[in-house]
């Protein structure tokens, strides 16, 4: 391999402008990690180094214009500037050609009218790139070189060359470049250029065009260290976070008949139970333990840690010892994440077709097991059977919606943006992703992420929550008797050092988060600055308004549900009543339906709600509650000291209410996370909202009225991602997305849905061009898309 530099002059460019960033790298992480730990939104797109391919078929002329062009056009400043070409078969052939064509371009100020090339921006940013040429020269070359530059961005009329000796060693060149921004390949076959867009990572790609920006109807792509964020450029996508949300797809029609049992990596797999692969001495040191230790999920098979701490699994209604959580060790994690790592090339490349199958029949064995499934998170959470049945269900919604991932993940094509040029994008697995997850939806909240992310092509590391992990690993069997391969999902077990090492791991590209506020902006400042996508679904504060026109009979069943269901363990709990007007006489009609709620273990099939999580959440709920009444509200009902026969030792609190809250009591400020409603009043719908928009959070809002007019107001002006109106818990069915808003979110893509698809997506641009431009020696250098052909 040899390289060589034809140059002219050079340049070094940066701007940046409010919080979007176009600049060099060192810049644009410095922004992006300091904006991001501050939980705004940030679109970086900073270093490139933009490769072209030259096959030996490609038209010289054609191809030497086009290289001259993106190589030296704008003083080789513009951030898609070709600055580097591999030439298969050698440089040659091409070699004087490509150097009388470049020595034929006038450099001179561009004010001149025949001017090719102007200065660059300054004198620093001159001898910058003077500097890197010379040190190639002091390399001892005089034009060919040992290629040690092509790590470092010129950013000006600087061509490097190199040679390989095949379309594999050339794609393996553009692929180990620590940038992302663009790549080109000049060839007259189809199948070489399928192979390179299909394998060559980077943002946007150019098939006998050079590397161009595409049209704002597209979106500016890129991968790697250049492009920092989750939303790229060009306008509306930006700036409307809901019209974004569904507006960035790719395109790229695939069909493949192949079958699961046609691709040996992909035949069904049994439960762990059941197979001789699983029958080591290690299964049976956590199997046969009591309590049982929960094993760790590495590369399809299901392992004990070697880590002596442990945390106990707690039975919340009896304080038994359900099981036990090895703390997992930092090279049983390294060894995760590599399973993922060595699984994803071949997963990615399984026809989509397969992996839909496969979510087919996982749907399928979670509908078996539904009633396994939801003991055992009644045993672990304790919420109700009821409730764990749809802990699971809604889950399971996921997972159906993710067999339709084929058309989810289309992109988009438009033939002609200039003569003879098409551009097209298609959607492209990021690589490995994690999931880090509440106590909660034990089952739920797992579901709305390993399925969407697989299917989408990634492979995934999950840490279930330490309080009741069963759930993710009967998922994970269940997933692997559907076909899923060895290392496509691994799980780990920890706290603190877990998490952090997922946010640490230069092999993890985005994590999905759901829990507290605390953990999700540690989380995501932490991982953000390390360039990952972050999605974190944090706390919660949901105001329900009550109207005096609302029906009064379903009103108030519906504010019970809302706010007791599942113990008020719910991100989307309906936590705070703002009664306007008159509607405040509803409350003892309230209170008296809330005392006729039955508290017992969940297991109990009388059980309305059940315990609380652990004795440290009781001791927290009745705290807020002692605050509440300490700082002037009134207690209408305490369920703070219920005894519950057969389970005197449970976390149980019961039903409470308070009234007469005003917003700067403890009680209201906090989210209790548990069986309480608050409950404030409001002279008019105005100062209903005024309450619900000044409270830190933006999760979920309702309204309770008959009037469309008064309805179609709270929905316009209310700052909450998901509204419902006459709906206490406004969670959306997975073809829309869960939208939390202000603190209860920080990201830009939220969970499945349309907008889950595109978090575990990346957009590649593809343009290309399938003619010779006329022949000739004469030379535009203007951008390809721009010339009128």
């Amino acid at each position: 391999m040899k390289s060589t530099n034809i140059y002219v002059h050079i340049e070094y460019f940066y701007i940046k402008k409010r919080n979007v960033n176009s600049g060099n790298l060192k810049a644009g992480s410095y922004v992006y990690s300091r904006a991001s730990a501050k939980g705004k939104r940030v679109q970086c797109n900073i270093g490139a180094k933009n490769h072209a391919v030259v096959m030996p078929d490609a038209s010289m002329d054609t191809t030497l214009n086009a290289l001259v062009t993106a190589g030296f056009g704008g003083a080789g400043q513009k951030r898609m500037s070709l600055s580097t070409v591999v030439f298969v078969g050698g440089l040659t052939p091409w070699e004087n050609k490509l150097v009388e064509r470049a020595k034929a371009l006038r450099v001179q100020p561009g004010t001149e009218p025949n001017t090719d090339i102007g200065p660059v921006i300054s004198k620093q940013a001159k001898e910058l790139i003077c500097r890197l040429i010379q040190s190639s020269v002091d390399s001892g070359a005089k034009l060919v070189v040992d290629g040690r530059n092509i790590l470092e961005e010129t950013c000006g009329p600087v061509l490097l060359c190199m040679e390989a000796d095949n379309i594999e060693e050339a794609i393996d060149i553009v692929n180990r470049n620590k940038y992302g921004n663009g790549a080109s390949i000049f060839t007259t076959s189809g199948v070489t250029a399928r192979k390179f867009q299909t394998e060559i990572e980077v943002g946007q790609v150019g098939i006998n065009i050079p590397i161009s920006a595409p049209f704002p109807f597209s979106c500016f792509t890129s991968l790697k260290p250049l492009f920092a964020g989750d939303i790229n450029f060009d306008g509306i996508f930006y700036i409307l976070r809901k019209l974004r949300a569904y507006s960035q797809r790719k395109m790229m029609m695939r069909f493949s008949l192949q079958k699961v049992k046609n691709l040996p990596a992909l035949r069904p797999q049994v439960l762990a139970s059941a197979s001789p692969r699983f029958s080591t001495a290690t299964e049976s040191s956590f199997n046969h333990r009591n309590p049982s230790r929960v094993p760790n999920l590495i590369g399809g098979a299901f392992v004990d840690s070697k880590s002596t701490s442990t945390i106990d699994v707690i039975n919340p209604a009896t304080q038994e010892v359900v099981s036990q959580i090895p703390l997992t060790t930092n090279e049983e994690f390294k060894a995760a994440v590599a399973a993922a790592k060595q699984a994803f090339p071949s997963w990615r490349n399984t026809p989509i077709t397969t992996r839909q199958r496969i979510m087919f029949k996982l749907q399928e064995l979670i509908r078996r097991d539904m009633d396994k499934l939801a003991k055992n998170i009644t045993t672990e959470q304790g919420k109700t059977l009821k409730d764990a049945h749809g802990d699971v269900f809604r889950g399971l919604e996921v997972v159906e919606h993710s067999c339709g991932m084929a058309t989810l993940q289309m992109g988009e094509y438009v033939p002609n943006v200039a003569s003879g040029i098409d551009t097209y994008s298609v959607r492209e697995p990021l690589g490995v992703c994690a999931g880090i997850c509440p106590f909660n939806f034990p089952a739920m909240i797992p579901l709305w992420m390993f399925p969407v992310a697989v299917t989408c092509g990634n492979t995934f590391v999950l840490k279930p929550s330490e309080k009741d992990p069963g759930a993710s690993i009967m998922l994970a069997e269940l997933a692997m008797e559907a076909g899923l391969p060895p290392g496509v999902l691994n799980i780990v077990h920890g706290t603190n050092d877990i998490v952090n090492a997922i946010c640490d791991d230069d092999d993890i590209r985005a994590i999905s988060f759901v829990g507290s506020n605390t953990a999700g902006m540690h989380i995501y400042g932490r991982a953000s600055a390390k360039g990952k996508r972050v999605q974190s679904n944090m706390g919660a504060k949901n105001h329900g308004i009550v109207m005096p026109d609302a029906n009064k009979d379903a009103t108030l069943n519906a504010l019970l549900a809302a706010g007791f269901g599942a113990a008020g363990q719910r991100c989307m709990a309906l936590s705070t009543i703002v009664f306007v007007g008159d509607s405040e006489s509803w409350l003892n009609d309230l209170v008296e339906r809330a005392k006729g709620l039955k508290v017992n273990a969940g297991i109990e099939p009388n059980a309305d709600l059940g315990p609380v999580i652990s004795k440290q959440a009781k001791e927290r709920i009745c705290r807020l509650v002692q605050s509440g009444v300490e700082s002037g509200a009134k207690l209408l009902l305490d369920g703070r000291n219920i005894v519950v026969p057969g389970y005197e030792q449970g976390n149980f609190i019961g039903p409470t209410i308070l009234t007469d809250v005003t917003a700067d009591m403890e009680c209201y400020k906090e989210e209790i996370f548990g069986p309480v409603l608050v409950c404030m009043k409001a002279d008019s719908l105005e100062d209903a909202l005024n309450i619900v928009n000044r409270n830190k959070y933006g999760n979920g809002a309702s309204i309770f009225t008959t009037s469309g007019a008064v309805a179609r107001k709270f929905q316009t002006e209310v700052e909450a991602g998901q509204v419902g109106i006459n709906v206490p818990i406004p969670v959306p069915l997975p073809f829309f997305s869960f939208t939390g808003n202000k603190a209860s979110f920080a990201g830009d893509l939220n969970f499945y849905g349309k907008a889950g698809v595109n978090f575990f997506t990346q957009i590649k641009t593809v343009t290309q061009q399938w003619k010779d431009l006329p022949s000739g020696s004469g030379v535009s250098l203007a951008m390809p898309t721009s010339q009128k052909l």
